[in-house]
């Protein structure tokens, strides 16, 4: 009797131990899978325990978020260099003009180039928020008075430019309290 017991036990922990060991590698592949970048392969878990599958529904959400984060992060990442990219490219040719005699380097033009200039700085102010952002998050106020003035001021040098006016009736401290990787 007591081996047919011990025959029993050994089965019923091979039993147990397949029952958890397998979902447990499933898990483990898809954690491997979010390691390398892939969000895409990363599948649900079923079993018959429900902490194994809570385990699985999380890693999913987890790989879900890892994913829209990184599509977030390519696309804020493109849209910056092209940001960037439009005044460096509009100080380049101010002055090459200037250098091959093709404009004069006077006040108005020493203006736009000064403006540009102005417009880069609000870029690199705006990407090291962006990096106290991601690197503190928490939530904070957001004075958006203040950063609609600053969308405004991208688009005023291109419309005094153009003999566009553009009339700024920006109600001061409009505040939203918010996560910062809200905005």
């Amino acid at each position: 009797s007591i081996i047919f017991s011990s025959l029993i036990g050994i089965v019923a922990s091979i039993f147990v131990s397949k029952q958890l060991s397998k979902p447990i590698y499933k898990l483990n592949e898809n954690t491997k899978l979010m390691l390398q970048g892939n969000y895409r392969d990363v599948n649900i878990v079923r079993t018959k325990i429900t902490e194994i599958d809570e385990l699985s529904n999380s890693i999913v959400e987890l790989s879900d978020s890892i994913s829209n984060q990184e599509n977030i992060r390519k696309e804020m990442v493109q849209n910056l260099a092209h940001d960037i990219r439009t005044p460096l490219t509009v100080l380049k040719a101010h002055f090459e003009a200037v250098l091959d005699g093709v404009i004069k380097l006077d006040e108005e033009n020493i203006k736009i180039l000064n403006s540009e200039i102005d417009r880069l700085m609000n870029l690199i102010k705006k990407l090291d928020n962006l990096t106290e952002i991601v690197q503190n998050p928490s939530r904070n106020k957001l004075d958006i008075s203040m950063e609609t003035k600053s969308i405004i001021e991208l688009f005023l040098m291109d419309s005094k430019k153009n003999n566009i006016t553009i009339v700024q009736n920006v109600e001061p401290n409009l505040q939203i309290i918010a996560e910062k990787s809200d905005y």
